[in-house]
């Protein structure tokens, strides 16, 4: 059995574990990967329903510590999605002789997990990737390096996470020497989309993406992030109110269906240390604030409090608690759109352009309609 696509997170530990290879992971018709299986090759052993964590998951104990985060370092900052803390926990896992395994763009701006054994390439996983990472040939690739005695950072979405961990306790490998990351996920785009999207771009500029920045905090810093894209030809710097990406990812229409009835979204978490924006931090801790970013930093497990106290040298942190935070998706998943199937119809039948024109505000007609919207709801409350 394989779990029904409405509850599969694409983590593809059912087709890494299968001893007959009948499983493969497949682009389904959204864009997202999911297991297809071979019937004829099972032989029944049941490890794709003992490995899936849509099925069950078992989560560490609720958070040790809550710190907010800042590295010391302004220049880490400024290139980090938040406080810089990866960068800090990655330098150390190198220093060690370590393995990094994380998300970055490919050549095609393509997101996909890597393995990593120097900075170049760790400095390509920070900065926050909008759209599920490809994880496909990865857990054996970690489950090498612990069998070789290396010490091994994993970073990714909570359910990432969670499949790794138990991929790797079916193998019976021994864990001492992994360190779990996870983040405060607000859900998974379709990489479709994002396809569609770097398209676009290229049409409209005629020109060729050099790199991109969800998170670029140059022009208005952290509090007021823009998509930064480079271009041959120039630099293109938009909004999260103005760039289709963000208004698609924002509409809650492209999300993997699984986002919408998320097992992660609580304060029970799968990794050593979880990791997000301490958005909120400039009301109950304004000093630490210097809109350069902050990380907010869950600490569940006593390995993730030992690594932790070897990370903290010289940067700034503030312990704190649930209460000064201000992340939703710490106590619920992100709300399905009433509007997704339509979303999904219309662009199947009519294609990017039309959804974007029709889903989203980046039409001139829809911004003057939801600034009206807007303020006939001012007018009434």
């Amino acid at each position: 059995m394989v779990v029904d696509q409405q509850n599969c997170t694409g983590c593809t530990a059912c087709s890494e574990i299968c001893p007959e290879k009948c499983i493969i992971m497949k682009t389904n018709a959204e864009g997202f990967l999911s297991p297809i299986v071979n019937v004829e090759k099972c032989v029944h052993c049941n490890l794709c329903e003992k490995v899936c964590t849509a099925l069950s998951v078992e989560y560490e104990k609720e958070t040790k510590e809550i710190y907010a985060y800042k590295n010391s370092n302004t220049n880490i900052r400024e290139h980090s999605t938040s406080g810089g803390f990866f960068s800090a926990l990655s330098e150390l896992v190198l220093d060690k002789g370590g393995v990094i395994y994380g998300a970055v763009f490919d050549e095609n701006y393509v997101v996909k997990h890597i393995r990593a054994t120097d900075n170049k390439d760790c400095n390509r996983m920070r900065n926050s990737k909008y759209v599920q990472s490809d994880i496909r040939g990865i857990f054996p690739l970690v489950m090498q390096d612990l069998l070789s005695n290396r010490l091994v950072l994993f970073t990714g979405t909570p359910c990432q996470v969670a499949a790794l961990k138990r991929f790797l306790e079916l193998k019976k490998c021994d864990l001492s020497n992994l360190i779990t990351c996870d983040f405060v996920c607000h859900g998974t785009p379709s990489p479709l989309i994002w396809e569609e999207y770097i398209k676009y771009i290229k049409n409209k500029y005629s020109d060729d993406t050099v790199e991109i920045n969800f998170r670029d905090k140059t022009l208005f810093g952290w509090h007021k992030p823009v998509l930064k894209i480079k271009l041959h030809n120039n630099t293109q710097v938009l909004t999260e109110k103005r760039d289709p990406f963000y208004l698609f990812f924002y509409s809650n229409c492209i999300l993997r269906p699984s986002c919408h009835f998320c097992k992660f979204t609580k304060r029970t978490r799968v990794s050593d240390i979880t990791m997000g924006d301490c958005w909120g931090i400039e009301k109950f801790n304004a000093e630490l604030d210097d809109n350069k970013g902050v990380s907010l930093l869950l600490i569940n497990t006593n390995r993730g409090k030992q690594i932790f106290s070897n990370v903290i040298k010289n940067n700034e942190i503030v312990k704190i608690s649930y209460n000064d935070v201000e992340q939703p998706h710490l106590y619920k998943p992100v709300k399905k759109s009433k509007r997704r199937e339509e979303f999904w119809y219309d662009y199947f039948q009519k294609g990017f352009l039309y959804v974007l024109k029709h889903y989203t505000d980046y039409s001139y007609f829809n911004r003057i309609k939801n600034n009206i919207k807007g303020l006939i709801v001012k007018v009434i409350k």
